[in-house]
């Protein structure tokens, strides 16, 4: 294939100066750092340590550490969706980049997610209908509470039509829904079938990397510090196999996925306990872009905001039967045309106090993020069912469900997890789950009752006919799981992606793109209002911060 170059006339403004001290290395470890002197002697042997967190994982660097000194006008770190949109773009257009991940394989979590939403590019506008931009925004900005920073959706609004134009333009196999309010994208094969964007999208552009001579991927190579020279960034300090590698950059772009594997940085950060959230996401998202950028004196923001996806029972897949006929929307059951299943209505909730804590028929509002929290904010939660509940969904095998395939037999996986208690006798049961008999029984007890014969809506707002009721034995109980994709809250960024310190100054030479970026974010994931906007962000995000970059470098 004949590499081209080609040219975007950009206006990029020009930088103002920021308000950062000037340092010479900055770094950081686990432990007490060294400290040393101010100094833009960029070669010399002393090292710039201010005070990190514990949780931040870079290292510090001395120049008697660097084995061999590398130039490159891009460095970017991170292999997901963000930095294969970043890397490869930024290299088609002329740049020589050098592309960093820490880890054994390429994509990370992008690549096992389902699709992603952009607006206005070439498939939609064969449509004849535009999206309502001025509706969605709106529609965003109320879900963040007027949070998200406004730049980051006009770039999300002007820019992702062009980054999934540019991706399918190289291979990607991706099907707009047809939908302008909610433009989704879909990757599919030839033959319709469903594929995850890690297949359907990642998997050509790498293909396409491959041959650009100028773009230079290294696997197991995590960037372990910045380089900040006069409040400007000037490169990263890689980890390799011969030792710490110095590669001085004009721009680098974090796009290493969020913090989801760094449960401590999550105890910082998020407002829900860490711990009891599943996260999703590969090893490897240890925050590092984050620690950084902030390292570089960039701002963060949207700190703890999460990526959370459908809720799960522990142990199982998000998408396993057990999970989907307990806590996924019950009105999605009648579109899984291969089952015939019926929609039914949602199942009780109770708490590691054997009471309800939940309106549960809130699952039909897809607002991934209120049971999510909620499930996190208790010790522990469970969904109550009887053999009735069993009978009516187990014993389909599998079928498909509109985005894949669920495997196993609901009935099966209930005898089998280790996760679902099962007794003849509810006062059994309590005992199982390890909660209060007394509480737990009254609380089931209740809930038939007004299922029965309740005409309003109960003190959690459920209607009467909107319960399942438990009533024959044996009686079940899952255990649930606040489940989540990634992280959210990042780095503060402007309308090019470039990153921004809290005056809202930028940070020379360095941007932020996918999971490292919060700027989209004030609230959790907006997965019921317009699912597929986190896939949509990093893609644009990694295609904008590629253009940026090289827009400043007058490529």
């Amino acid at each position: 294939m004949e590499k081209s170059v080609t040219r975007r006339n950009f206006l990029i403004g020009g930088a103002a100066v920021s308000g950062i001290a000037a340092l010479g290395l900055v770094g950081c470890s686990s432990t007490e750092s060294s400290s040393g002197t101010p100094t833009a002697e960029t070669g010399s042997d002393q090292v710039i340590t201010p005070t990190y967190p514990a949780y931040a994982r870079t290292l510090d660097v001395t120049e008697k550490d660097i084995v061999r000194t590398e130039d490159a006008d891009v460095v970017v770190v991170g292999s997901g969706s963000a930095g294969t949109f970043a890397a490869i773009r930024a290299a088609e257009r002329g740049a020589h980049v050098i592309w960093l991940e820490k880890t054994t394989a390429k994509g990370g979590t992008s690549t096992i997610t389902e699709g992603l939403t952009a607006f206005d590019g070439e498939q939609q506008r064969a449509t004849g209908e535009a999206s309502d931009l001025n509706g969605i925004y709106t529609a965003l900005m109320d879900w963040h509470n007027w949070g998200a920073k406004t730049e980051a959706f006009q770039t999300y609004f002007d820019f992702s039509g062009k980054a999934v134009d540019w991706a399918v333009s190289h291979g990607a196999s991706l099907v707009y829904s047809g939908n302008p309010k909610k433009p989704h994208y879909s990757p599919v094969d030839a033959q319709g079938n469903w594929m995850n964007i890690g297949t359907g999208v990642l998997t050509p552009l790498w293909e396409y990397g491959e041959t650009l001579d100028n773009l230079d991927f290294r696997l197991e190579t995590p960037a372990v510090n910045i380089i900040v020279d006069n409040g400007t960034v000037k490169g990263v300090y890689a980890q390799e196999a011969d030792g710490i590698v110095r590669i001085n950059a004009k721009s680098v772009i974090m796009a290493t996925g969020g913090f989801a594997s760094n449960v401590d940085m999550g105890k910082e950060w998020l407002r829900v306990p860490a711990e009891r959230i599943k996260f999703m996401s590969f090893e490897g998202q240890d925050g590092d872009g984050i620690n950084m950028a902030l390292a570089a004196g960039a701002a963060r923001h949207a700190p703890t905001t999460v990526n959370y996806g459908l809720t799960t029972i522990e142990g199982s897949a998000w998408d396993s039967q057990l999970t989907i006929f307990t806590v996924w929307c019950p009105s999605w059951r009648v579109d899984m045309p291969d089952a015939l299943l019926p929609a039914g209505k949602p199942l009780p909730f109770v708490n590691h106090a054997g009471v309800r804590f939940y309106n549960e028929a809130k699952l039909e509002e897809l607002n991934t993020s209120m049971l999510n929290t909620a499930v996190s904010s208790q010790k522990a939660a469970f969904a109550v069912f009887d053999a009735d509940h069993v009978a009516t969904y187990g014993g389909f095998g599998d079928f498909n469900y509109g985005s894949g395939i669920s495997e196993g037999d609901f009935a099966k996986e209930c005898e089998n997890s280790p996760a679902v208690f099962v007794d003849d006798t509810l006062e059994g049961l309590a005992a199982q789950m390890g909660i209060d008999t007394t509480a737990f029984t009254t609380t089931i007890a209740e809930y038939n009752d007004h299922a029965a014969t309740g005409t309003d809506a109960d003190s959690f707002g459920t209607m009467p006919g909107e319960k399942t009721p438990v009533l024959k034995a044996p009686f079940y109980a899952a255990k649930i799981v606040a489940c989540a994709y990634g992280t959210n809250g990042g780095v503060s960024t402007d309308y090019w992606c470039r990153a921004v310190n809290s005056d809202g100054d930028i940070v020379e030479g360095l941007y932020a793109a996918g999971q490292d970026n919060g700027s989209m974010y004030f609230n959790d994931y907006p997965y019921g209002l317009m699912g597929g906007t986190c896939q949509g962000g990093a893609c644009t995000t990694g295609f904008v911060c590629a253009e940026s970059a090289c827009d400043a470098l007058g490529l």
